[in-house]
């Protein structure tokens, strides 16, 4: 009972954009590539605050926590 070793493809298929496969119907009208973007903000303390805003001591010391390593990324 040998089981037969099957070796992975040299490239990977999600390189290349060859689209959808034949025969599959797609219900967008047209079909645009999914890239997602990643876009660096700045931000305020103030807005910091307003979006990830402590509400009890242990959520403020992990705040200060936080902005401690947000300014060591900063620079």
């Amino acid at each position: 009972m040998g089981k037969e070793h099957k070796t992975r493809a040299a490239t990977d298929r999600r390189d290349d954009d060859l689209g959808p496969p034949d025969g599959w119907k797609d219900r967008r009208r047209h079909t645009e590539r999914r890239i997602p973007t990643v876009e660096e903000q700045d931000m305020t303390e103030t807005e910091w605050l307003s979006y990830f805003g402590a509400s009890s001591t242990a959520d403020k010391q992990a705040e200060e926590a936080a902005a401690d390593i947000f300014d060591k990324v900063r620079g």
